[in-house]
């Protein structure tokens, strides 16, 4: 009864989770890790996916047959199942060498200046003829107030966005006094630093 039981939870998982064609025909394997450790699971004999956590023996029928991990039909699986993630990165890696080749290409046309990394780049520009103007129009536009706390007289200009470093638009800058353009990079900081830890607890 066990054993009945077993498979037709086991064939519900496959039925669900199967990219193919969802006639699936999953048997008990021992899988055997690159730690050496050995655990009983399941595998599809037809695709060779495996879907479910580990097994425990004791809630399978003792003469049930088990056989040996398919390491070469799962990896047929396995390139077959993440082709289209595959396929999408090449173009995704594409498009940031086109974007990169833009970027160097805007950098020396406009600066006169190697794009090697951000940092020096965005050094170099901050002491451009060309940020020292855009700085005084927002200061200017801002009447060289503090818009983060509205009442301190700003002294500095913050890039709420680089994605336009050399060609911000004037949304992307404001205005800040120096205690607050600290407090927005400590905001910055710790958004990003959250945004990390959610990323490791998914």
């Amino acid at each position: 009864m066990k054993r009945t039981l077993m498979n037709e939870k086991i064939e519900k998982i496959y039925s669900t989770n199967c990219i193919f064609d969802k006639q699936c025909s999953p048997v008990y394997v021992n899988r055997t890790y690159e730690s050496g450790i050995t655990h009983l699971s399941t595998q599809c004999q037809k695709c060779g996916s495996t879907f479910g956590q580990p097994i425990s023996r004791k809630s399978i029928d003792k003469t049930a047959p088990v056989k040996k991990f398919d390491e070469e039909l799962y990896n047929k699986f396995s390139e077959e199942y993440f082709k289209p993630l595959f396929e999408l990165s090449e173009k995704q890696r594409k498009l940031n060498e086109i974007r990169k080749s833009l970027k160097i290409e805007y950098y020396e046309k406009v600066f006169n200046i190697k794009y090697v990394d951000f940092d020096t780049t965005y050094n170099f520009y901050l002491s451009s003829p060309a940020w020292q103007e855009k700085r005084r129009n927002i200061l200017e536009r801002d009447n060289h107030t503090c818009l983060f706390c509205g009442t301190n007289t700003a002294t500095q200009v913050h890039h709420l966005s680089y994605d336009n470093l050399g060609n911000e638009t004037e949304f992307e800058l404001i205005s800040v006094c120096h205690p607050c353009h600290q407090t927005i990079h400590d905001i910055e900081n710790n958004e990003r630093i959250y945004d990390k830890l959610q990323k490791k607890s998914i």
